[in-house]
């Protein structure tokens, strides 16, 4: 009766490792492509990775504040 419970512990701590392992790798292996893709000039791979849009709102001059 044991056996089954330690079975499933055990593939709960594999699949918890495996997602950390991912979400730890994943943003370095997307800054990786991007410096690729930039250093290789490939404009559509790049726009792909890159959201233009929202980095272009994020650079915009904050409005004033008026009082």
């Amino acid at each position: 009766m044991r056996r089954p419970v330690a079975i499933v512990l055990s593939i709960l701590v594999i699949l918890l490792v495996g997602a950390g392992v991912y979400s730890y790798f994943t943003p370095q292996l997307t800054l990786k492509d991007i410096r690729d893709a930039a250093k290789a000039q490939d404009t559509e791979r790049l726009d792909d990775l890159v959201d233009f849009d929202s980095v272009r709102a994020g650079l915009e001059e904050p409005k004033s504040i008026t009082r």
